[in-house]
């Protein structure tokens, strides 16, 4: 039983398999063929990863440029 609650606890923290989770159960309310369960789960989980991959890189190249504000005006703050 304690597998299955860390199993499921796993799950649920991880907010791309959730989003797909809801997808799924929409998708299986609806009453959708199998091809298009598979396909309209898995499009929010692979958006959802592009989509923090993206964020990510532009974080990482927005604090060199902090630093470089910091400098050039004498400002202090987050960017």
């Amino acid at each position: 039983m304690q597998a299955i609650l860390s199993f499921l606890t796993e799950i649920f923290s991880q907010p791309a398999f959730l989003m797909g989770l809801i997808a799924f159960v929409g998708l299986v309310a609806l009453r959708s063929p199998g091809n298009k369960l598979l396909t309209g789960t898995l499009k929010p989980i692979l958006g959802y990863l592009m989509l923090s991959a993206g964020a990510g890189v532009i974080v990482a190249n927005l604090n060199p440029l902090g630093g470089i504000i910091e400098a050039g005006f004498n400002i202090r703050g987050v960017i």
